[in-house]
């Protein structure tokens, strides 16, 4: 049997507008351990409760995830249907690792093409290969001016 623990985050939609996060953490508390509710209730211009859901990040096994996602998904919780599933990663989440791989990126040692390709010439057995190089108009060190056209 799996015993291998991740935290995951679902999504929880179709919450009743007087839920409680100690209710939530009890509802899915049966299927791994709640670390973090957040709810988030939309209102219309009045006050009215219009929406509400949430998120939850949950300590289980692939197997009892699964399983949560199984039987409380459309399934009736104080008058409303949920919807549960996994949840879509933040894009400020995913914004920050991305920033995070860039900054690792940046203080890699970065090899230059001349270098690359002087490694390259040496694996393949070329030694004492000089890259020169010139700008045309420009004098080249051991090279005779002008054309030797015969």
């Amino acid at each position: 049997m799996e015993t291998t623990k991740n935290v995951k985050r679902l999504f929880v939609g179709g919450l009743h507008h007087m839920v409680s996060e100690n209710e939530i953490k009890e509802r899915f508390s049966t299927f791994g351990a709640v670390t973090d509710v957040d709810l988030v209730f939309r209102k219309d211009n009045e006050g009215n409760p219009v929406k509400t859901f949430g998120y939850i990040n949950i300590n289980t096994s692939e197997t009892e995830l699964k399983r949560c996602i199984s039987m409380l998904n459309k399934s009736k919780w104080k008058g409303e249907t949920l919807q549960v599933e996994l949840a879509k990663e933040c894009f400020l989440h995913k914004l920050a690792q991305e920033r995070q791989v860039a900054a690792k990126n940046q203080f890699k040692p970065q090899v230059s093409s001349i270098k690359k390709v002087l490694e390259s010439l040496k694996k393949a057995g070329v030694e004492n290969f000089n890259i020169r190089s010139a700008v045309p108009g420009t004098e080249v060190p051991e090279h005779k001016a002008g054309l030797d056209c015969e």
